[in-house]
């Protein structure tokens, strides 16, 4: 029976056009037991689920279906983000301020 883990994975595995022969040999494992995690036969085990999660570039929890967001941010790249926007709304606000200025020494 499908579940969400295998549903996704799927999905992700067809996402990058990969077979399932490619998945499991870059997992290490036989094709009949990626086959089915797929088919939600059998779950991996945990070190499988982080090897499968890094494969694909997704978070745990976007894998078994906790999650919608794929792929969490660290702080720092949240910092890093917050200064990169802080730097582009204070550039936004800077033009329209000099709009502000020529549109009244037009008048």
């Amino acid at each position: 029976m499908k579940t969400a883990f295998s549903k996704i994975l799927c999905d992700l595995r067809e996402e990058k056009n990969l077979c399932q022969k490619e998945v499991a040999f870059n997992l290490g494992v036989k094709v009949s037991t990626y086959s089915n995690w797929e088919n939600g036969v059998c779950i991996p085990s945990v070190d499988k689920l982080c090897k499968i999660a890094d494969l694909f570039d997704v978070s745990l929890d976007y894998l078994i279906g906790r999650s919608q967001i794929r792929k969490m941010v660290s702080n720092s790249e949240n910092k890093k983000r917050q200064q990169m926007l802080q730097r582009h709304m204070k550039n936004i606000i800077v033009e329209i301020e000099e709009y502000i200025k020529l549109s009244h020494d037009e008048k």
